[in-house]
């Protein structure tokens, strides 16, 4: 995940291990809607509340497909290279990243 990602996830409250169910999800073919260019909708359900945004605008699908293109170019170095300079995380399992 990204800074921005980890940091959102940790005020909404929202587990480690929960966002790696849900990507399981998807990768299983389970997700609410494919958003093309990589991107993929699947409510993740914060603890003690519900899902504050139901969709994403116009902007912010461009912005994320931008993004998704980007990181799904990566290779393994430039993955690794991301993750050492610390702009990608890592979710190993709930609230334990590699570092």
């Amino acid at each position: 995940m990204t800074k921005d990602s980890r940091r959102f996830a940790r005020k909404a409250g929202i587990s480690d291990a929960k966002l790696l169910r849900a990507a399981a999800a998807v990768m299983d073919g389970h997700y609410d809607a494919d958003l093309g260019g990589g991107v993929f909708k699947q409510r993740v359900a914060r603890d003690g509340g519900g899902n504050v945004k139901a969709n994403v605008t116009p902007r912010e699908l461009t912005a994320l497909k931008r993004l998704a293109e980007r990181l799904l170019g990566f290779s393994d170095d430039k993955l690794l290279a991301a993750e050492a300079a610390g702009e990608l995380i890592e979710v190993m399992k709930d609230g334990d990243e590699e570092t």
